[in-house]
């Protein structure tokens, strides 16, 4: 009965150091994650604006490519 109390003990306690040593990573990638969304976000209101530009250029007649 010892032995296997002494075996869940140790199960637990290695399975609570592996997700405590995991945490930062899970932590970064987490925060990556949450960048690339607001990234992509950005990059989409920039290609809108520049449609934006051009069409109004075109509706000018000018064009902002050389």
């Amino acid at each position: 009965m010892e032995n296997s109390t002494l075996f869940a003990s140790t199960v637990i306690a290695v399975a609570v150091g592996v997700l405590v040593g995991a945490l930062p990573f899970i932590l970064l990638r987490v925060r990556s994650g949450s960048a690339a969304d607001n990234e992509s976000r950005d990059i989409g209101a920039l290609v809108e604006r520049v449609g934006a530009l051009e069409r109004g250029q075109d509706a000018a007649g000018t064009s902002i490519q050389g």
